[in-house]
């Protein structure tokens, strides 16, 4: 998670902060296994920018295909090629990659003006104890199937959806603020998915008023 979050904040101050951050449910980013309703430092951090994290649904990689793309490009053509013999090598050879992978995606942009587009970065002299962050106001996304007795898991804790929903996708987001878990489902051929359940979710600390510095 350190590596996450030192990845994230370098990256913020390069590039524009997103309104939105697609991640799988590993441990580096969703955080503890076990207890319940645990914001995991990465989430934090998050919320703190004003990003929205979005957790995929649990072993469905297909969800982040874009990103498996990548990590099976850096497998076949730099990881599986090399013999290693120290961190500094692997840190040179991976940031060429980097580098000549992003331009053969530039072409996806070659006729948008990136920089008129209004964006968000972080000031090179951004500065945060991340070890120590309160949950700031927003939102916290995760995509779920509902299992056979008509749950869903969110954060270690089991909410009811419906047995008539068993094996659909769901949305499901905790808004800190108002410390809501709300549950959404877009029925075939509909364009807009509709709530359909909303429980009281507390947080179990203060939650910060979310500021926009940046």
């Amino acid at each position: 998670m350190d590596n996450v979050i030192e990845f994230l904040l370098d990256y913020w101050t390069e590039n524009a902060i997103p309104n939105f951050l697609q991640m799988d449910n590993g441990a580096s980013f969703i955080g503890d296994p076990i207890h319940p309703r645990h914001f995991s430092r990465v989430v934090r951090l998050c919320l703190h920018v004003g990003v929205e994290p979005v957790f995929i649904a649990p072993s469905k990689p297909w969800m982040n295909g874009t990103i498996e793309d990548f990590n099976g490009d850096f497998g076949r053509k730099l990881w599986d090629r090399e013999q290693w013999t120290d961190l500094e090598y692997i840190r040179r050879d991976a940031k060429t990659f980097l580098m000549r992978h992003n331009n053969r995606q530039d072409w996806k942009y070659r006729k948008t003006d990136l920089e008129a587009i209004p964006h968000r970065k972080l000031p090179e002299d951004f500065e945060i104890s991340v070890d120590s962050l309160p949950i700031t106001e927003g939102r916290v996304h995760f995509i779920r199937q509902v299992k056979g007795d008509g749950t869903i898991s969110v954060l270690n804790e089991d909410f009811d959806v419906g047995e008539s929903l068993v094996h659909e996708y769901i949305w499901a987001t905790i808004d800190t603020k108002q410390e809501q878990l709300q549950v959404y489902y877009r029925e075939k051929n509909s364009e807009e998915a509709g709530l359909i359940k909303s429980y009281q979710y507390k947080i179990g600390e203060n939650v910060k008023m979310f500021e926009d510095k940046f």
